[in-house]
């Protein structure tokens, strides 16, 4: 027995020693392996790595073990590091392709191949290999391969290289479209890409000499303005970015509209780091998708100048709606055939003490983001109400008025009430207004605009979907909604006399709607090739600056009946509302 109990203690020894062996053998090859070694348990948290991993990640001086390896590495694309995980785990080994982004410096394109760490024939963890992707394995330096843009690394040592950056005033703009992810969920992937790449296209088509554009990764684009003038000048060029990316884009058979959203940072500081400077762009992305999406945000603490002016602007607005310190301008629709006016189009201007005669794109933004957007509203409608039933007084054919709604007026309990109301009031016959509703507003809760149209309808008012096209894109929706008219978007009228795929598009929606039994106005009629190219097409009503400008109400009792005789040429004209 005591030999037995002997032999049985010097085993355990010999167990113990291989066992030693084996370890520091294990550790030596870690240390030694050419590559960053990490080895995760069955939960994926690190429990080995060796200083090559380390050095990779950027994480040299912070403890690892025991976190999650997506989280240290900051990898964009969970998914893809899951399924790969959960791959290696049923002891199959997987490999995957992704970008990690450390956390004080550039992001780093690796390769990472797992495999299943076995003992006793039981998974027990996965061990993983790290590899730097190198030019070949990337594309072109610094390169995106679906766009062809630079790449997320090389607009930060863009940023970082004092010959772009020094002490002057710039700006970088993350432009993130906004839900991208349906169209390649309803359209496929490959639309999806392509319209990525029309997009780029687009965005690099507005760019001056200087300026820098990369795609991130997935649906996001960052720009660089260096060597800006003012704050204003970046928040002048994110408007016209968000309209360049509104109108659509035609893939295949396919109408595509898009909205974007944008977060601007500041830089005005030497020594702020690339990834602080982004960061805080993204930061702005998150504060415009919560202001309702296709509008832009900015970094406050980086602009504190602009701050305090949209402050100053909230403020005088609010007093120009308390004091009626706001001006209605009216634009004319005519008869596409006969030139004869028939409704107006009420458009909001701002007298400002201090800036004079202010447009809507100088401050319905900001009214949206501040709610103040209502209470603009309701007083174009009592006021653009009053005004048709006292001009209508005077006519033989009443005229129709226009009102534009936005998307919170709209759903905003109380209004229908609200509308009745502001009918009573003025003694205006309900079939002469109009409300312009946007596709986005009726689509944003169709049961509950359902309900509200048809309570609308009841009244006798009638309702118009603007600016058409630059939502949903869909005419098969239409006949859910008791509407009456759809407004053609501008962006399809500007070229179609020589965009056959635009002329191709008015004409398709111009012969459904009417199907449908349903009026076409079509917008931004400039020319009179505009206005012939719409005649053939049979649509219905045209607006814009041929015919007449936004102009305010003494003018407007002025107008001749006809704006043009379709047996003379119209000559062109083009003019600011």
């Amino acid at each position: 027995m005591p030999n037995s109990r002997l032999a049985s203690k010097q085993s355990d020894q010999n167990h113990s020693l291989s066992d030693s062996i084996e370890k520091h053998r294990y550790q030596s090859l870690l240390a030694l392996h050419p590559e960053a070694v990490f080895e995760l348990d069955r939960d994926g948290h690190l429990v080995t790595v060796n200083e090559k991993f380390k050095l990779l990640l950027g994480a040299q001086n912070e403890e690892v073990i025991g976190k999650r390896f997506q989280s240290l590495a900051n990898i964009e694309d969970h998914t893809n590091f899951t399924n790969a995980f959960s791959t290696a785990l049923r002891g199959h080994p997987a490999q995957l392709k992704c970008t990690a982004f450390r956390s004080a410096e550039q992001a780093t394109p690796i390769e990472i191949t797992l495999s299943p760490s076995a003992v006793g024939g039981v998974v027990a963890g996965v061990f993983g290999i790290a590899k730097l992707l190198t030019h070949n394995a990337t594309g072109r330096t610094g390169e995106d391969t679906l766009t062809g843009l630079p790449s997320r690394a090389t607009f930060e040592n863009r940023i970082n290289d004092p010959r772009y950056l020094g002490e002057k005033l710039a700006a970088v703009l993350i432009i993130n479209l906004d839900d991208f992810g349906s169209v390649n969920r309803h359209l496929g992937h490959d639309i999806g890409d392509r319209l990525l790449q029309d997009a780029a296209k687009r965005l690099a088509e507005g760019l001056q000499p200087g300026d820098y554009l990369a795609r991130f990764a997935g649906d996001e684009f960052a720009l660089l303005l260096p060597n800006i003038a003012s704050e204003d000048i970046a928040l002048q060029i994110a408007e016209g970015y968000l309209y360049l990316l509104s109108c659509p884009f035609v893939i295949d058979h396919h109408v595509l509209q898009i909205t974007a959203s944008i977060g601007i940072a500041f830089h005005q500081n030497p020594n702020l780091h690339s990834a602080t400077l982004i960061q805080r762009a993204c930061i702005a992305v998150t504060d415009a998708k919560t202001q309702g999406r296709n509008t832009w945000g900015w970094y406050s603490d980086d602009s504190d100048s602009v701050v305090l002016e949209h402050i100053s602007l909230r403020r005088d607005l609010a007093d120009a709606i308390e004091t009626n310190s706001l001006v209605l301008h009216y634009q004319p629709l005519v008869d596409a055939q006969t030139g004869e006016v028939k409704s107006l189009e009420a458009l909001v201007r701002w007298q400002h003490p201090d800036r004079g005669l202010m447009s809507p794109q100088e401050f319905i933004a900001l009214a949206e983001k501040t709610g103040q957007i209502i209470d603009i509203e309701r007083w174009v409608l009592r006021r653009a109400c009053k005004d048709i039933q006292t001009l209508n007084s005077g006519r033989m054919a009443p005229l129709s008025i226009a009102v534009n709604i936005s998307c919170a007026h709209f759903g905003r309990n109380g209004f229908i009430e609200e509308i009745e109301h502001i009918l009573q009031v003025s003694g205006l016959n309900p079939h002469h207004l109009e409300l312009e509703v946007t596709e986005s507003s009726l689509m944003a809760d169709t049961d509950k605009s359902v309900k509200r149209l048809r309570a609308l309808r009841s009244l006798g008012v009638r309702i118009a979907i603007d600016d058409f096209g630059t939502g949903y894109s869909n005419l098969a929706y239409l006949h859910q909604f008791p509407i009456h008219t759809i407004k053609i978007d501008q962006a399809f009228i500007r070229n179609i006399d020589t965009n056959h795929a635009n002329a191709a598009i008015v004409e398709g929606i111009i012969t459904m709607a009417h199907r449908l039994g349903l009026k076409v106005v079509a917008e931004g009629i400039e020319t009179a090739d505009h206005r012939n190219h719409l005649v053939e097409l049979s649509c219905d009503t045209l607006q814009g600056y041929l015919f007449s400008r936004a102009l305010p109400y003494n003018q407007i009792e002025e107008l001749p009946v006809h704006l043009y005789d379709q047996t003379e040429p119209c000559s062109d004209r083009k003019e600011t509302s």
